[in-house]
């Protein structure tokens, strides 16, 4: 998925959230983290850039492996006063389902999967078939904009979108 999805997507989870009172917090904090824990995966990519031979390995850097989400919050919530904790909780929540939602979207990716297991085990899982990827950028672009899971992304984006524009919270 994009980063476009993925920041939508996070929206979404913050309004959604602030709309059915499920949380109390300062709105605009909240739709903060949560745009950002939605993208927090890929935050390697400006770093390596878009050379082929670092971009098609950013999905084994730490950032991108479920496991280490799950052990940096586990190491948090025991390091962190209780009182602390109950202060950060509302945006904790947010934050973690974003970013187990950005691993849920990224099952559904052309070329690249989630490595699930990893450092354990490398395979890349994905709801699709994965393709080849391709040399260039250029070729990347025209086969993605071809595909049907492009045109599902803009489908899901152009929904997400209405839903952030209608009622406010």
């Amino acid at each position: 998925m994009t980063t476009l999805t993925h920041t939508l997507v996070g929206a979404a989870v913050a309004k959604a959230a602030l709309t059915g009172h499920a949380i109390h917090a300062d709105p605009m904090l909240v739709y903060t983290v949560s745009v950002l824990a939605a993208n927090l995966p890929d935050i390697n990519v400006p770093f390596i850039g878009l050379r082929r031979s670092f971009y098609r390995n950013h999905r084994l850097s730490a950032f991108h492996l479920p496991l280490f989400w799950i052990a940096l919050f586990l190491i948090i919530q025991i390091l962190l006063p209780d009182h602390t904790w109950k202060t950060i909780l509302p945006y904790a929540a947010v934050g973690i389902v974003n970013i187990f939602l950005h691993f849920i979207l990224d099952l559904f990716s052309l070329h690249n999967g989630v490595c699930l297991l990893a450092p354990f085990l490398k395979r890349e899982y994905s709801i699709t078939r994965l393709k080849d990827r391709p040399e260039t950028i250029r070729l990347y672009l025209r086969t993605y904009t071809k595909s049907v899971l492009f045109k599902g992304e803009l489908l899901g984006s152009l929904f997400l979108l209405g839903y952030l524009l209608t009622k406010p919270f």
